[in-house]
């Protein structure tokens, strides 16, 4: 099952935070996953955000300033997400004054000795 990141968004109870919307997005700690651990057969990367967040980042997909590809630019080649790093602002600035909670874990299910199981390993949990 294959799907493009953004296009699937589903209610996900977090530990310590409650349910929350989460969304489909691409990861590089995909690629690392399944190059380090050979059987995964399926593996989705879900964050939530704010509908005007995902409003934002379409807009700028949909004009190619996410994109990794190379594109000659006043005779220069640049990255496009590259330099959208450099206008937009930090982003531990955001957040400066975030009150809140963080629910970071993985969500494994599978089979283990024949009987079907599901976790959710939990990494993190800050209380701002």
């Amino acid at each position: 099952l294959s799907a493009d990141a953004l296009s699937i968004s589903k209610m996900v109870d977090f530990p310590g935070v409650g349910p929350r919307k989460a969304t489909l997005m691409y990861h590089e700690e995909l690629e690392s996953l399944v190059k380090n651990i050979p059987s995964i057969k399926t593996i989705r990367f879900w964050m939530t955000f704010s509908d005007s967040y995902l409003t934002h980042l379409n807009v700028l997909q949909n004009v190619g300033l996410t994109s990794i590809e190379p594109v000659f630019f006043q005779g220069k080649s640049i990255i496009p997400l590259e330099f959208l790093k450099q206008v937009l602002p930090a982003p531990e600035s955001l957040a400066e004054h975030y009150v809140g909670k963080t629910s970071i874990g993985c969500i494994i299910e599978g089979k283990k000795n024949g009987v079907f199981k599901k976790v959710f390993l939990l990494r993190e949990c800050w209380y701002l």
